[in-house]
């Protein structure tokens, strides 16, 4: 008798962390692909060079259990030759409120110029932050990347409803004042 409630409680509770594991896999894609391309507009701090471009974002994000997703894979704005053919890593550094928080470089050298992006889970909106960026000729020390957005307005509107779910997000204009 006691062998045998042993035996049906061992499947018990076997079947319990089966059914467990079962529900944590499917609840938790460890991949997904991403290929998009966003209308998006550039900001530039003296407003030299305002303009609207394309975000082109290819590759996948990984979900690894019990650790940090990250992306892998081409974040590519058109107008902008430095982010072309430049594989990137990078790591997702904080979540708050399904905006991501992440930086990363383009390039295999820290010449190119940084990049700080925060965007939704869905990539559906993406603030840009990049540091001495090569336009024309001249380098521009910050300049704000923001899709979906055709123009100066959108942009901001973008911005304002990003902000509102992870209000330590910095703007141009508080970069430029560094």
């Amino acid at each position: 008798m006691f062998k045998r409630k042993m035996i049906i409680s061992l499947f018990v509770v076997l079947l319990a962390s089966m059914t467990g594991i079962l529900i944590l896999l499917f609840a938790n894609p460890f991949s997904k692909e991403i290929n998009l391309s966003k209308e998006a507009f550039i900001l530039i701090t003296d407003e030299s060079v305002e303009s609207s471009t394309t975000i082109n974002i290819r590759g996948t994000v990984h979900n690894p259990l019990l650790k940090a997703s990250y992306f892998e894979g081409e974040i590519e704005i058109e107008s902008l030759d430095s982010t072309m053919n430049n594989s990137v890593v990078m790591l997702v550094q904080e979540k708050v409120k399904g905006l991501n928080y992440s930086s990363f470089f383009y390039g295999q050298t820290f010449d190119q110029g940084n990049v700080l992006m925060f965007f939704t889970d869905d990539f559906s909106e993406i603030n840009l932050l990049m540091r001495d960026v090569k336009i024309s000729n001249n380098t521009i020390d910050f300049i704000q990347v923001v899709a979906p957005a055709s123009d100066e307005v959108s942009a901001q509107s973008v911005f304002e409803r990003m902000q509102a779910l992870y209000p330590d997000i910095p703007s141009l204009k508080d970069l430029d004042n560094l």
